[in-house]
């Protein structure tokens, strides 16, 4: 609700310098003033609906889990980032004060900037197909420590320390990761040419609500890992209310071929993807 309230100011004050010439007008004026007005009620819809279905997955468990797990199983790990814990206050934020800001030294107003951003982007590719290949995409905390450092290690190999920036390095991870959606696409689609393409169909397995019992027990059983990164995040888990699980077959044209497990959380009215429940 953050971006209608500074959306809202702006337009006041755009209001008030318009009125202030509204005696003047002519119809050029007026023809201008409509087309401004249209586009404004346009952006008014355009943010309200985005925040109407981010809220509306958020406060309710089931649509979290079962919209983590599409991603999931799409390979679309900057969405499914999203309904985590961790993507909370958005991705560019976690990974700037968590890992990047450790190795932002450099200057992002250099012309070669985007160049920089394509090579490293070659460069890294490798490094997320292979370690998502081995490891998942589970925890997050793992992949982007080492991630972080490989890219800052590259870039002051091959480019120079002032290249090293937030700017530079965000463009970067999320190339990575887009370039790893796209690639596992293309391959199901190869894959599953001859049957029109692949079709990818989550079937609901098994759903479990902890008792208040239990979910004082979990919270109990954090490790201090869990606990940092909820800490990280602007979350305590003793803030927890509650805590459930759904399980998902993942079927791509009606053959079974991965199980996906998702624990969410909530924390005031919001659930979210516990991203430390299967790893710490």
């Amino acid at each position: 609700m953050e971006s209608l309230k500074y959306f809202f100011k702006n337009l006041r004050t755009a209001f008030i310098e318009l009125f202030s010439k509204i005696r003047q007008a002519d119809k050029k004026f007026w023809i201008i003033f409509a087309v401004v007005i249209a586009l404004v009620i346009a952006g008014i819809i355009g943010i309200t609906a985005a925040n109407q279905k981010k809220n509306s997955t958020s406060s309710d468990a089931s649509k979290t889990a079962l919209a983590y797990a599409q991603s999931v199983a799409k390979s679309d790990y900057l969405t499914a980032f999203s309904y985590t814990i961790a993507g909370k206050n958005g991705f560019d934020k976690y990974v700037t004060e968590r890992y990047i800001s450790d190795y932002d030294k450099g200057n992002d107003s250099s012309d070669e900037s985007q160049k920089v951003i394509n090579d490293m982007v070659i460069v890294m590719d490798k490094f997320v197909s292979s370690y998502i290949e081995l490891n998942g995409f589970s925890d997050f905390d793992a992949f982007f420590s080492q991630y972080f450092e490989s890219l800052y290690e590259k870039i002051l190999t091959y480019e120079g320390e002032e290249f090293c920036t937030r700017k530079i390095m965000l463009a970067v991870i999320k190339q990575n990761l887009n370039n790893y959606k796209e690639e596992k696409e293309s391959e199901l689609e190869d894959k599953y040419i001859d049957e029109g393409g692949a079709r990818i169909k989550l079937k609901k397995s098994d759903s479990l609500q902890f008792s208040e019992k239990e979910t004082k027990t979990i919270i109990s059983q954090k490790s201090e890992k869990a606990n940092e990164i909820f800490e990280s995040c602007n979350l305590k888990t003793k803030k927890i209310k509650e805590f459930s699980k759904y399980s998902y077959f993942v079927e791509i044209n009606g053959s079974t071929v991965n199980n996906i497990n998702v624990y969410v959380c909530r924390i005031g009215s919001s659930w979210y993807v516990d991203s430390t429940a299967l790893v710490y």
